[in-house]
């Protein structure tokens, strides 16, 4: 597994400059991301992955643990899906 830093290293490294620049990049990038879904906002980065907010209204549902019927309250969660030609990218190398 890559980190963070390592990602830090080596992308300092392949476009020459110093780390602790490439980690203000890098932290300023993930802050825009997080800033962005926050607000609600959807992004696409082209050729990698979209990040999308997807909405879940409130619903009924059966809680197994008190044996009633209860009220979910309505919910966001963060969706990631990658591109064809990262999925395609991974497949091929097997």
């Amino acid at each position: 597994m890559v980190d963070k830093y390592e990602l830090i290293r080596t992308t300092a490294d392949n476009i020459g400059i110093p780390k602790i620049t490439c980690e203000a990049i890098i932290d300023e990038f993930f802050s825009e991301i997080r800033r962005n879904l926050v607000q609600g906002n959807d992004i696409n980065i082209g050729n990698f992955l979209t990040f999308r907010v997807k909405e879940y209204p409130p619903r009924r549902g059966y809680n197994i643990l008190t044996g009633q019927v209860d009220t979910f309250p309505a919910t966001k969660v963060v969706k990631c899906k990658l591109s064809p030609s990262i999925k395609n990218a991974v497949k091929a190398r097997g």
